[in-house]
C-alpha cells in the first residue's frame, strides 16, 4: 500500500515554520503531511530568539521519542523526511517503528548547495 502521509521533521534551532511551503505542496498533491515541533519548540522562532531554553534542553533521545508516538499513532507507515540534522531521525525513526525514511544522508553537500547561488527555499514543481 501507498503511504498516505508524510511527517516532516525540521533541523535543529528552527521550528515546523520552516516546512511551511512543503505542507503546501505535498498536500496540493494529495498527501496528509505532519510537521510535528520537537519537545519544547512548539511555540514560534521569535519565541526561541527570545528564550532559547528549549533549545538548550532538548536531547536527541526526546525527538526520537516523540517521533516514535507519533508515528506509531498513524494507521500506515509514513514517509519521513528529515531536514538538517534531523535527517538521521528518520533513520532512527524507522528502526524502532514502522515507517519509511524518504532518502539517505549523504557525507558531503549536493552539487547545487555548492555553487556561488542560494537554491530557492520553494518547493520544486514537481516530487
Amino acid at each position: 500500500m501507498r503511504p498516505d502521509t508524510i511527517v516532516l521533521i525540521h533541523g535543529f534551532w528552527v521550528t515546523p515554520r520552516s516546512w511551511e511551503n512543503w505542507v503546501a505542496h505535498y498536500e496540493a498533491k494529495g498527501f496528509r503531511v505532519l510537521a510535528p515541533a520537537c519537545p519544547g519548540f512548539e511555540v514560534e522562532v521569535e519565541a526561541l530568539n527570545a528564550d532559547p531554553t528549549p533549545i538548550e534542553q532538548v536531547t536527541v533521545p526526546q525527538i526520537i521519542d516523540s517521533l516514535e508516538k507519533l508515528v506509531g499513532g498513524l494507521d500506515q507507515p509514513p514517509i519521513l523526511m528529515g531536514h538538517s540534522a534531523a535527517a538521521s531521525s528518520p533513520r532512527s525513526c524507522s528502526t524502532t517503528a514502522t515507517a519509511r525514511p524518504a532518502s539517505r544522508s549523504t557525507p558531503r553537500p549536493p552539487k547545487a548547495s555548492r555553487s556561488s547561488r542560494f537554491p530557492s527555499s520553494a518547493p520544486p514543481s514537481r516530487c
